[in-house]
């Protein structure tokens, strides 16, 4: 890899003055070991940038009154930072970066660039040419970079790019909003897919689903330059073989953008969304609590399963268990609700259920859950989820099970979730949630790290990564176990709610090239109606623990 030559880039602008998730993606590129950006290609008829400008400017033509009235009253009710549309100019490291003007011949959505122009670009010898502007290009300007125009495609956002992206699966209230990164070709058909992704849709605003969504598409581009210059020709075979064909993202149900009457429907479907929802907050709370299950085979229904509900100015989630000496040992996140943050706890319990009361463990400035305990070498270590201090740590047991002390951090400046452990017996592999790009969401991405010593802070990030970007399988939801000669990976269900549902995927390949697995089975809480979700599972000895959530009066 070392040998291979960067991929020289160019990319249609209709500005120097662009959008923070695409000034955030073209540094990525610039400091990128892989790529080199060789010309900035910008459009001098200075059509607006359809991804970075407000939602109503995306549109040609006359917009409905009520339609701006739609995003004003988004405007007044939801605050997003970082916000990914504030303007940014390109300047420090792309000033000695050649630009060329070009005028293409416009036809509604489509873009013709003249021969000259095409021979101008030419002349730059671009591998990728990326879409960060303009209309839809077609004709010879789509066989000059040798791998070909890149765009990026968020929620049905089609082909004709009218402004209504991720605006009607929050008003469907769809689970999943998809988004890809395609190489366009000259029909009309959607074109090969080089990176999908499905992230849950915001229950209430359009303005926080697109921003989170573009975050996380800030990184589309450099992951795919970066794996292409790695990989080469196979880069195109895995493309395949992951995401398979692409299909149309636009919904023939809906107009691509409504008009008055069906604005006024998403102006009262809003307001009554956003009121029953302050009402909720005043008056209720989201309560974890944990459920458990005594017996000799594995029991995955959690109506079956025993609750232990906390005291309503706390809740209990996150249950690892470790068997020791005929007991069992429950190590949970104790989140006390005037504190606002969480920390670690242990209670203690025989094999007829009968337990002590929680007792802290560890406790810190910074909010910590997910208590991940393992055996190694004969000692008991812990790694708590500490996104809010930016990194992953490690702790060693002094006296089992309630002292513990510090030993390193496995990363730091990091965004990291539910980070979770699996030694093969020759090296460690970690399984943890990444935010790249902050303003992104925590849940969706699945990053994949190796290394031969547990004591380390230079884990290997796998080549696939992030080797799950799916919001319905991606956060790890409770350890790595074996079940009927297989290994299964527990994973978090988002899509529904925050932790709606755990999934098992067997793993099938893991080694340091590759990374698949298949989705076996799902946890869903939809027998108790009590009960509206789930979101870790671990099993010890004849314990299987599982926490769940319900709706429970505010304390006054």
């Amino acid at each position: 890899m070392g040998g291979r030559k960067k991929i020289r880039v160019g990319v249609l602008l209709d500005s120097l003055n662009v959008p923070a998730w695409i000034h955030a993606m073209l540094e990525r590129i610039a400091h990128s070991g892989a790529a080199e950006i060789v010309v900035l290609i910008i459009n001098q008829a200075r059509l607006k940038n359809l991804h970075g400008t407000h939602p109503l400017k995306q549109r040609r033509g006359p917009k409905p009154l009520l339609y701006r009235l739609y995003w004003r009253l988004e405007d007044m009710l939801f605050r997003v930072d970082p916000d990914a549309f504030e303007t940014k100019k390109l300047e420090s490291g792309f000033v000695d970066i050649p630009s060329i003007g070009v005028r293409p011949l416009t036809a509604g959505n489509v873009d013709r660039f003249s021969e000259v122009d095409i021979d101008a670009i030419g002349l730059f010898k671009p591998d990728v040419l990326l879409r960060l502007g303009f209309g839809i290009p077609c004709g010879r300007i789509l066989d000059i970079p040798r791998y070909g125009v890149w765009s990026c495609h968020v929620a049905r956002e089609d082909l004709c790019r009218d402004g209504s992206a991720g605006f009607w699966e929050v008003i469907e209230k769809s689970r999943v909003t998809e988004s890809s990164l395609r190489v366009l070709k000259k029909n009309p058909d959607p074109g090969t897919v080089l990176y999908r992704s499905y992230a849950s849709t915001d229950p209430l605003s359009v303005k926080r689903n697109r921003n989170y969504l573009y975050w996380k598409s800030a990184s589309f581009i450099p992951r795919a330059l970066e794996k292409l210059h790695a990989q080469g020709e196979s880069f195109w075979e895995r493309c395949r073989a992951a995401h398979g064909p692409a299909l149309p993202s636009c919904s023939d149900r809906f107009p691509r953008s409504p008009g008055n009457l069906r604005s006024l429907y998403c102006i009262l479907l809003l307001l009554s969304r956003y009121l029953r929802y302050r009402f909720s907050q005043r008056f209720f709370f989201d309560q974890w609590f944990l459920l458990f299950d005594l017996g000799k085979n594995l029991s995955t229904t959690p109506e079956t399963f025993k609750k232990m509900i906390p005291p309503r100015d706390r809740f209990w989630a996150d249950p690892f268990i470790v068997s020791r000496n005929g007991s069992y040992h429950v190590f949970m996140e104790e989140y006390e609700l005037l504190k606002r943050k969480g920390c670690l706890s242990v209670f203690d319990m025989d094999g007829n259920g009968l337990r002590s009361e929680p007792r802290k463990i560890l406790e810190t400035p910074y909010h910590l859950s997910y208590p991940f305990v393992f055996q190694h070498k004969g000692e008991f270590f812990l790694i708590p989820e500490s996104m809010a201090n930016r990194t992953i740590e490690l702790y060693r047991c002094v006296e089992f099970p309630d002292n513990w002390e510090f030993v390193r951090n496995l990363m730091e400046g990091v965004e990291a979730v539910d980070s979770t452990l699996f030694f093969d017996r020759r090296r460690w592999w970690m399984f943890t949630t990444l935010v790249e790009n902050r303003g992104g969401p925590p849940w969706d991405e699945l990053f994949l790290f190796y290394a031969d010593d547990l004591f380390t802070n230079r884990w290997k990030p796998h080549p696939e990564n992030p080797i799950v970007s799916d919001v319905r399988k991606a956060r790890p939801a409770g350890r790595i176990f074996e079940h009927g000669g297989s290994l299964i990976r527990p994973a978090q269900d988002c899509s529904f709610r925050y932790g709606y549902a755990v999934v098992f995927n067997k793993i099938l390949v893991l080694n340091e090239r590759e990374y698949i697995e298949r989705e076996m089975k799902t946890i869903l809480p939809d027998r108790d109606r009590r009960v509206l979700g789930v979101h870790t599972f671990n099993r010890n000895g004849c314990l299987t623990m599982m926490d769940g959530c319900t709706l429970r009066c505010r304390p006054f």
